[in-house]
């Protein structure tokens, strides 16, 4: 039996496989439950790769557009909107 539980600890991937063969190196579910992943890792990743940057891109358009879209309920009532609307019929 023990001869099998060696085998089968060698099919296991090390840490750093793992790691290789995810894409930009994060382990899912990392530390938790408890502090996510970024905070508990040891090797912080260094560089950008193009998904990095399109998401750090996407999040300067679309968080403002958020807020915009959250706050439409305050500063709504206050648009003039009396001369908007279907031409007069006569």
């Amino acid at each position: 039996a023990s001869s099998l539980e060696d085998k089968m600890s060698r099919w296991e991937a090390t840490e750093e496989e793992q790691r290789a063969s995810t894409l930009g190196g994060n382990l899912p579910l990392i530390g938790m439950p408890g502090l996510p992943g970024r905070v508990t890792r040891t090797d912080q990743p260094e560089k950008l790769d193009g998904f990095d940057i399109g998401m750090n891109l996407s999040g300067l358009v679309l968080f403002p557009l958020a807020v915009l879209l959250a706050t439409v309920p305050f500063w709504i009532g206050s648009v003039d909107v009396g001369e908007v609307g279907p031409p007069p019929m006569s």
